[in-house]
């Protein structure tokens, strides 16, 4: 069980982490273009 608790909170910390980046990504994609 704590396993798999461990598990959990590790999934739900990448899952952060990949809301995070695909709200900066378009951000990101605009800059570039921007520049170019």
């Amino acid at each position: 069980l704590p396993k798999t608790k461990k598990y959990c909170t590790r999934l739900r910390k990448f899952n952060e982490c990949v809301t995070k980046m695909s709200k900066m990504f378009p951000l990101l994609k605009c800059k570039h273009s921007g520049a170019v």
